[in-house]
């Protein structure tokens, strides 16, 4: 497993940054992400680390069996606000 992205809920942060984390670490998971929209961005952790490196803005994942991806986090962020003032409104 390359990659196990979790959007950060107040109900699953203990969880998502505790247990979840360890369990990926520990389950040699290459990279987990800790994307909280509420901050506007990602933590990003690994096993060879001990603190995520937090992303802002863009960040770019390039693990060697994939081409690289590139995200405009500020986009994303934008984008996802927009949904959710949309779906406040119905």
């Amino acid at each position: 497993l390359l990659l196990v992205v979790e959007v950060l809920s107040p109900s699953s942060e203990l969880t998502d940054r505790g247990l979840k984390r360890d369990h990926y670490t520990a389950n040699r998971v290459d990279e987990y992400w800790i994307v909280d929209l509420d901050a506007r961005e990602v933590e990003r952790w690994t096993a060879a680390r001990d603190v995520p490196d937090v992303c802002r803005g863009r960040m770019i994942w390039a693990p060697s069996a994939v081409p690289p991806l590139d995200v405009d986090l500020d986009a994303l962020f934008d984008r996802i606000e927009a949904k959710c003032r949309l779906v406040r409104r119905q």
